[in-house]
């Protein structure tokens, strides 16, 4: 009886401390976009003049220019899966990468900031595709098998094209929001400000086009 309490209060505790990471990343971002003209980081880019902070320069991505911001690189380590340099990805819809400069994206036509998301457990779940035909989004957690390198992908674009049913780019597509915590939540950050925790089919929605493109709960468009 002691071993399951035990193991149920460890989980607890992981997913609090994570749900604390993402607040933190979260304000960063905040604050990133308030210097920015209320534009987003890029995801990725391969800028020659990257981020620097504490004297270690980062790459340009949404995490290498939130960390000074953030002020201690650990936030980005998810207390669930501590293997990995970092936990989190963030939206690709929001962030994506460019090849030179860029990748963000100016957010001055969203909606709702307190309803749309940007970072998020994430993992790189294997290059083959296998996670997106799983249909059951509580198994994804299962498929994780690395550091995302930026992005979480979600169901579908801005325009409401679907993700998870392309048949090429595995590798990029695979990068996908994961229920790494006790009774398969995850811990989703959004842009005003505030952490939610809550389960991938209610962050979701139904496999595999998520909410509808324009749906109050379709968290990553800009409807």
């Amino acid at each position: 009886m002691l071993l399951p309490a035990l193991s149920k209060a460890r989980d607890r505790a992981r997913m609090v401390s994570c749900t604390s990471n993402v607040k933190q990343l979260t304000l960063g971002l905040v604050q990133y976009m308030d210097d920015n003209e209320f534009c987003t980081p890029p995801g990725c880019n391969t800028a020659t003049v990257k981020p620097t902070f504490g004297g270690t320069t980062y790459d340009s991505t949404w995490w290498g220019h939130l960390v000074g911001y953030v002020g201690d690189y650990k936030a980005f380590r998810c207390p669930a899966k501590s293997s990995y340099v970092r936990g989190y990805g963030a939206c690709l819809n929001f962030s994506g990468w460019h090849s030179g400069v860029g990748g963000g994206r100016d957010m001055n036509d969203m909606k709702s900031p307190s309803g749309t998301s940007y970072i998020a457990d994430a993992a790189q779940c294997g290059t083959d595709g296998s996670v997106l035909q799983q249909a059951n989004f509580d198994l994804w957690a299962d498929y994780q098998s690395g550091t995302c390198p930026y992005q979480w992908t979600p169901p579908s674009t801005l325009t409401g094209t679907t993700y998870y049913t392309q048949t090429s780019n595995y590798n990029n597509i695979c990068r996908v929001p994961v229920g790494r915590h006790m009774s398969g939540q995850l811990n989703v950050g959004y842009f005003d400000g505030h952490v939610s925790g809550m389960t991938m089919k209610r962050f979701l929605g139904q496999y595999p086009g998520g909410y509808p493109y324009g749906d109050e709960m379709n968290s990553w468009d800009l409807k």
